[in-house]
């Protein structure tokens, strides 16, 4: 132990790298090990560089196509390929949503554009792709018989953006730069972020059928006002849609103009809890049923405040 002991402290003070044993002398590792290390270390950096960005940019308020494009503008930098693409897929359930789901495939390429719309479909029937599918990786062996139906591509790593059994897309690279063989490296890191891509798209297509069982549930609880008081049938609607045109006039925001929509949809919802008899007079009101009438706002506010995704709105109803 001792000598062993000592040649590790000699080492210490030496430029190069040292492997030493107790019983053997010391290997220098040369400069060509140590740049493949070095090469290895940078690589490993910006792996970890790209699928940080991916994840930080995980918000709901962005669109899963706005971080597709970002993501791909960042393997650029760490995938040797000549062309990156991403096809998101129409919503899996875009026949139950109606709330901005995407019913069309869309494409976006970075680099040289590889593969189109229809050679993506021809890849999911040939390759049999699913969303249990893990990273598949096509080199010469596969590419250079004469059945490839793709021409232009040489290499390939395919792999799917998926959720809960749930295809959202695939992200490829095609062709490798030095035109050598794409590898596990590759494949891994496009898998990563492809699960990335895809456990977002889940999560905006919950956030899409949320948000289309609230506009539901508002046009149900708007139907009720014009069913209790026919005399103000569509009333809301067009309070609704004066307010959003109103709200265009002075600059506002789509988060501003989205709330007044739904302010003025749901404004009179208190009416539910109005008298009938007094609702329904067709004469004048005396004083106080008037005041019986101007309660309707506070009835309003108590039946929507526990209604989370209505907080917002809750100021229209209560002080219109």
């Amino acid at each position: 132990l001792p000598p062993a002991k000592t040649r590790f402290s000699q080492a210490a003070t030496a430029p190069s790298a040292v492997l030493a044993t107790a019983h053997s002398t010391p290997t220098f590792a040369s400069s060509a090990e140590i740049e493949k290390v070095t090469d290895s270390l940078a690589s490993t950096y910006e792996e970890i560089s790209v699928l940080y960005g991916v994840t930080r940019n995980l918000q709901l308020s962005s669109s899963d196509e706005e971080l597709g494009g970002l993501a791909l503008n960042w393997l650029t930098d760490v995938i040797p390929a000549k062309g990156l693409a991403i096809e998101f897929m129409p919503s899996p359930h875009s026949d139950e949503i109606s709330h901005k789901a995407r019913r069309e495939p869309v494409l976006l390429t970075v680099g040289e554009e590889l593969l189109s719309k229809s050679d993506f479909q021809e890849l999911q029937n040939r390759l049999e792709l699913d969303a249990n599918s893990g990273p598949v990786v096509l080199n010469g062996n596969t590419t250079e018989k004469t059945d490839w139906p793709l021409h232009n591509v040489h290499q390939l790593i395919i792999v799917p953006l998926a959720q809960a059994g749930n295809v959202y897309g695939w992200l490829a690279a095609v062709n490798h730069v030095a035109d050598k063989e794409f590898g596990t490296v590759e494949a891994s890191l496009l898998s990563s972020v492809g699960a990335v891509l895809g456990i977002h798209s889940g999560n905006i297509d919950l956030y899409r059928k949320q948000s289309d069982f609230l506009a539901q549930m508002v046009r149900a609880l708007t139907s009720a006002i014009d069913a209790k008081d026919p005399y103000t049938c569509g009333h809301s609607d067009r309070v609704a849609r004066v307010s959003v045109q109103l709200g265009h006039q002075l600059g506002c925001d789509v988060q501003t103009l989205n709330q007044l929509y739904m302010g003025g949809l749901l404004h009179d919802i208190g009416k539910i809890g109005i008298d009938d008899n007094v609702l329904r007079k067709p004469g004048r009101l005396t004083p106080a049923e008037f005041e019986h009438i101007k309660l309707h706002p506070e009835l309003g506010y108590n039946i929507l405040r526990d209604v989370k995704q209505l907080q917002d709105v809750l100021p229209l109803v209560l002080h219109h």
